[in-house]
């Protein structure tokens, strides 16, 4: 009966953690509240199939407010947890948050080293249910900060490439958050080109996705303040402030 108990109590922490994110967002203190437990009875019952969602919810929540070294320590524990475990899916998720936080401490030579750890490991059968556990597909967010450092780094051509082939990889996948995110987040690297019409292309095809999926913070949060920085670009100041300041 203990263990019965303690797996439910785990699948229920581990649905209430995605719940909190959603309706509170990744940063709400609901979110390790939930999540915190479930990880420590995720092992105590060695389910690693919870793992992923526990581990990627724990790190979202730390990186959003803002303390970026502390989610690199649970990306690289979450590497270590996955190694040991010989869970592949953990696995590639622990890259994408490591990935992500060394590109937020401006290190992107570290970032893109696990960012081709996330392409040589990648399959897009076997990964699928990342995507439908985190709203976030491994090989889409790679495209999404590559194409930001190898601009940084010097190269807008390459990084246009990244941004187009990382935004057909998402639409092929079908999945209207994580197609919607790449749309929008991704977007910036034209916003540095100075071209705010692909800029404005893809923030369209990003409102209606967020639209026809009620998916508010994509249609109205992300689109509206990407679009709002397009016109910037395009030297639409009124327009830019109210739209920046409806996102």
């Amino acid at each position: 009966a203990g263990l019965e108990r303690d797996a439910l109590e785990l699948d229920i922490r581990s649905v209430l953690g995605t719940a909190w994110m959603a309706l509170r967002g990744w940063p709400a203190q609901e979110v390790p509240d939930a999540l915190e437990p479930a990880r420590q009875l995720a092992r105590t019952l060695r389910r690693g199939d919870q793992m992923l969602s526990i581990s990627f919810g724990l790190w979202a929540n730390v990186l959003v407010r803002g303390r970026i070294a502390d989610s690199l320590a649970l990306a690289h524990e979450a590497i270590d947890e996955a190694v040991e475990s010989g869970d592949d899916g953990l696995l590639i998720v622990a890259h994408m948050e490591a990935m992500v936080s060394e590109f937020w401490l401006g290190r992107f030579t570290a970032a893109n080293s696990h960012g081709q750890e996330i392409l040589a490991r990648y399959d897009r059968d076997a990964h699928r249910h990342v995507v439908m556990r985190t709203n976030f597909d491994p090989k889409t967010a790679y495209g999404l900060y590559a194409s930001h450092w190898v601009w940084m780094l010097g190269f807008p051509d390459r990084a246009a490439c990244i941004c187009d082939e990382k935004d057909e990889h998402a639409r092929s996948l079908g999945h209207a958050f994580n197609l919607g995110f790449a749309l929008t987040t991704g977007v910036q690297v034209f916003e540095y080109r100075g071209e705010p019409d692909r800029a404005l292309a893809r923030v369209e095809e990003a409102e209606r996705i967020g639209r026809e999926g009620s998916i508010p913070f994509v249609s109205e949060v992300l689109a509206q303040m990407m679009r709002g920085m397009a016109y910037l670009r395009a030297g639409r100041w009124r327009e830019s402030v109210d739209q920046i300041e409806h996102g």
